[in-house]
């Protein structure tokens, strides 16, 4: 496939994975690790004193051990704002990437958080839009950002993204996915940071991934967003008679606080098993990060590197020693 290089596109430490994290997973030593690579012509990367390794070296490290990369398309989707739906997409997305996951990741939230959070510029090139109404191939819109990760950024062109929608009457139920089917069997993941709003959009991502991720806080609006965003899914599963899958992930959760505590047992009585065993820590470095347009993953000692390598290694299904689960 191919894809725009940004001008601005520099490689840095995020798209390079630890060789003593790779052994973590396998559950082997880091010589051993050393070693394997040898033998599979692999070259590691020096980044300060860690030895680490691109996307395509890790995946040939799991695929020698017969795991298989799972395929979905994954969408994060809370009516409520400042829910830190797009630095959980981001960073989920940059993890996916490190363990050998090809990713797709598209911005379709006009505001262009994403977009910005992986230093790509949208200048005259196309955007979700113009694919939706036929100027442009969705392969057109795509910026090569790594190794193994592409994205389909955002601008204030999709804000018109709904109404296009609307007055062509496009299929809801297929609309997304048609969109996307000439790129699907390129990648693992494809993941999609939506706009906070109810949508016709939204209602077609929704009906077209895999699984919605839902970031919900520790604070009464969260809460009201939350409930307001199942009910809209529940409608939408109801009237197109298709069942959606959804998980809520708990995030800025913290164990000093009595409310933190307070709502992970009320999401966690209330939705059970759709509450996503990780929970992210609340960590100033995330936020930091994205405006440094960083990943969590430049942060060795931040508290939520550990949680989104979690939330990762989940959806990924790796067991202890780096095979499917």
């Amino acid at each position: 496939m191919e894809t725009q290089t940004s001008s601005q596109h520099k490689l840095p430490g995020r798209y390079f994975i630890g060789q003593n994290e790779i052994a973590e997973v396998l559950g082997i030593t880091s010589n051993a690790v050393s070693i394997a690579a040898s033998k599979l012509g692999l070259q590691s990367q020096r980044l300060g004193k860690r030895a680490t390794f691109s996307s395509a070296a890790a995946r040939t490290f799991f695929e020698e051990r017969a795991f298989k990369y799972p395929r979905e398309i994954i969408s994060f989707q809370m009516l409520k704002g400042g829910s830190t739906k797009t630095s959980s997409a981001f960073n989920l997305a940059v993890r996916l990437n490190q363990y050998g996951a090809r990713i797709l990741a598209i911005d379709l939230d006009m505001q262009g958080n994403l977009t910005d959070a992986f230093g790509i510029e949208v200048t005259n090139g196309p955007v979700f839009y113009h694919v939706a109404a036929g100027e442009a191939d969705i392969k057109e819109a795509i910026h090569k950002v790594s190794e193994n990760l592409d994205l389909i950024p955002s601008d204030f062109e999709n804000s018109t993204l709904d109404f296009l929608i609307t007055s062509k009457r496009f299929d809801l139920r297929r609309f997304i996915a048609n969109a996307l089917a000439k790129v699907r069997d390129s990648y693992d993941f494809i993941i999609i940071d939506c706009n906070p709003a109810l949508s016709s959009l939204n209602i077609s991502i929704a009906l077209s991934c895999d699984r919605i991720v839902i970031p919900v806080n520790p604070d009464k609006f969260a809460a009201k967003g939350l409930k307001k965003t199942i009910e809209e899914l529940e409608r939408v599963s109801k009237e197109f008679g298709q069942p959606i899958n959804y998980n809520l992930l708990y995030t800025l959760y913290d164990g000093r606080e009595a409310i933190s505590q307070k709502y992970l047992i009320e999401y966690g009585t209330e939705y059970k098993d759709r509450l996503i065993p990780t929970i992210i820590k609340r960590n100033a470095d995330v936020k930091n990060a994205l405006d440094q347009k960083k990943s969590i993953f430049d942060f060795p000692k931040a508290p939520a590197r550990e949680d989104f390598d979690l939330l990762a290694r989940g959806i990924l299904g790796f067991s202890p020693k780096g095979g499917n689960s």
